[in-house]
């Protein structure tokens, strides 16, 4: 009598579901840096994808040599210039500081640089009340133009998933 051995060879619907669960929330990272994955998405406009051959950067940083120093730079003024455009007016801290404490201050956003450089799309995957959401998009889409990231030598769009971390205001 032969025994069956496709069920081993194939993996089960439980690895499969465990597989794509963690493969959606692996952007959902604690550490504070960008997140870059391997992976093409296609947008209605354009393709998108997620890491690329030369990454895109901001123009102080398109100067270094080093591509990790050049992506480090680039994740430091993207920090420098959220930080810069998070703006919070007096009348609104009360209700910030409520949803901080309601639901977090830990939001990810989500946002295309597109082939022409400039930020495109972003969107609050997770954290943060509608104040903070409203936030976090405002100062994403204020950040000055990149340099776009190629590939094969082509300008193309990537995306970015970045943590913002907002405490309570005083």
């Amino acid at each position: 009598m032969k025994k069956n051995i496709w069920h081993l060879l194939l993996p089960s619907p439980l690895y499969l579901l465990l597989f794509f669960l963690n493969l959606h929330f692996s952007s959902f990272s604690q550490n504070d840096s960008i997140t870059a994955r391997d992976t093409t998405i296609f947008s209605q406009e354009e393709e998108v994808l997620y890491r690329a051959e030369t990454m895109p950067c901001l123009a102080s940083c398109c100067k270094i040599e080093s591509t990790a120093n050049k992506e480090q730079c680039t994740t430091d003024q993207i920090r420098l210039n959220i930080f810069k455009n998070f703006r919070v007016d007096q009348a609104n801290k009360a209700a910030i500081n409520k949803e901080i404490k309601n639901q977090g201050g830990l939001l990810y956003v989500k946002f295309i640089v597109g082939k022409d450089g400039k930020v495109k799309d972003p969107v609050v995957l997770k954290g943060g009340g509608p104040l903070l959401r409203d936030l976090a998009i405002e100062a994403v889409s204020s950040m000055p133009q990149f340099s776009p990231g190629l590939s094969n030598g082509k300008p193309i769009a990537i995306y970015y998933t970045i943590p913002i971390k907002v405490m309570p205001l005083e």
